[in-house]
């Protein structure tokens, strides 16, 4: 039963179902960032306030994620995706009606829970479903989280520019997530990962040095890249660069990850995937310092474009390098990376928010040159790490 089963199974149409799901994830996921001036001028709070309210959703999306990465490797994927899906609409829908503080943060944390148990599943199935070439498989999947980022702001632009509602986008979200739910519920997937075994590896494994350096090095990475993709916007206020045309720039920004996540995949079919993971890395921590530390708008936006190149294939490619320490186990790697990851984020959001109502927009950025040198650092130990292991065999 269960060998007919996986039969059915096609292949080809779960990974542009769950391409899709991940477009729109990622659309849903950029928008709140763009909209930071809004939620400012429209519930009358500050940057810190905003902040927090990232951090306590992040709170729970980190929740979600951690739980739901555990559970993909013992139940359905499909059902994962699909709960995530239901809640996440629940949370846009609501967003829409929520007209006071209260209420609003109700509905962002129950979307950040629907974000968190999608990604879990979304992952940890491309990382199952493309074993046989899994860092073109991830690159390919984040590629298409990269489109997503870059139609929420673009979308938002327009929005903007035409004063219209800014609540539409959540509604034109969730009207796409639409899709990909009812596709979900008419396509096979294995109930259960035949090839895990629970006792292969457990969070004590996390010592092992790739899965610590990997997780590190996804820490600080996500303090750039989510980060600068949340607050570009508000940064560039800091040099009067109206909200729609920093949307435009903050699109741009993620074309480039797009844009560096294609190359990727090209890339390390002719150059040796970690060296290019390591001088990647180097670009990204070059291209943050022109950032950070030059006083020219035009130069900032230049680098904030190659930034976005720099940092396309490094995700994915971290990620590669870990699920490939337990290939049996992705669900269990997932539930540390969702942990770490968000967790990273919630900090650095509620750091970010702080320095930019106390110290101004401006210095925000310092911030994530000091985590793009970081994230170089401990993935020169992942690699390293990982050349060891693979002599050790």
């Amino acid at each position: 039963m269960e060998n007919s089963m996986k039969e059915k199974v096609n292949t080809g149409l779960l990974f542009r179902i769950i391409f899709s799901s991940a477009l729109v994830f990622a659309l849903i996921q950029n928008i709140p960032g763009p909209l930071i001036p809004v939620f400012v001028e429209e519930f009358g709070i500050g940057y810190d306030e905003i902040g927090l309210i990232f951090f306590v959703g992040l709170f729970f999306g980190l929740i979600s994620a951690t739980l739901f990465g555990r559970l993909s490797d013992s139940i359905s994927r499909r059902l994962i995706m699909i709960t995530g899906i239901i809640i996440l609409l629940t949370g846009t829908v609501g967003i829409v009606f929520s007209y006071i503080m209260p209420l609003f943060i109700i509905f962002f944390c129950m979307m950040n829970i629907g974000l968190g148990c999608l990604e879990a599943g979304m992952t940890t199935a491309v990382s199952e479903l493309g074993k046989g070439a899994r860092s073109h498989s991830l690159t390919v999947y984040t590629a298409f989280l990269g489109i997503g980022a870059f139609l929420g702001p673009v979308i938002l632009f327009f929005v903007l520019y035409f004063d219209l509602w800014w609540r539409l986008i959540y509604i034109l979200t969730a009207v796409l997530f639409l899709i990909p739910l009812i596709l979900f519920f008419k396509t096979n997937y294995p109930e259960k990962n035949p090839a895990y075994n629970p006792s292969r590896i457990g969070y004590r494994d996390i010592a092992r040095p790739a899965i610590l350096y990997g997780a590190l090095a996804v820490i600080f990475h996500n303090g750039v890249i989510i980060i600068v993709g949340t607050w570009l916007t508000t940064y560039l206020l800091a040099f009067d660069l109206y909200i729609g045309y920093s949307s435009i720039l903050l699109a741009f920004y993620w074309i480039a990850v797009i844009l560096g996540r294609l190359i990727t995949q090209k890339a390390i079919k002719i150059i040796n995937e970690r060296l290019y993971l390591v001088l990647t890395a180097l670009l990204a921590t070059v291209s943050m310092a022109f950032i950070a530390f030059s006083s020219i708008l035009i130069v900032k936006i230049i680098f904030t474009f190659i930034l976005g190149v720099s940092l396309g294939g490094v995700f994915p490619l971290i990620i590669s390098n870990m699920f490939s320490v337990f290939p049996a186990a992705p669900g269990r790697i997932f539930s540390i990376l969702g942990f770490i990851g968000y967790g990273a984020v919630m900090i650095f959001q509620l750091i970010t928010g702080f320095i930019a109502e106390r110290f101004g927009e401006e210095y925000i950025v310092y911030i994530q040159f000091g985590n793009s040198l970081l994230c170089l650092v401990f993935i020169i130990l992942l690699v390293r790490s990982r050349k060891s292991e693979t002599a050790g065999i």
